[in-house]
């Protein structure tokens, strides 16, 4: 249980620092507009869906163990 959630925590910092260094960022009028190739795309919405799958175990592990 707890290595699934250290594996999601590591990739949400790991996508964090991903998104700052390869999308750009344009901010007007107090808006923000986010784009990135294709590729940069792709790869970040893997990494998110593995950082998904990893979440999800955490919660199904933490309701079947009753942890609340």
């Amino acid at each position: 249980m707890k290595s699934s959630f250290k594996i999601a925590s590591n990739l949400s910092i790991f996508l964090c620092i991903y998104i700052g260094i390869f999308y750009h960022v344009i901010i007007e009028y107090q808006e923000a507009e986010y784009y990135s190739s294709f590729t940069v795309g792709a790869v970040r919405f893997a990494l998110s869906l593995i950082q998904l799958t990893f979440t999800v175990l955490y919660i199904f592990y933490w309701f079947k163990l009753k942890l609340w």
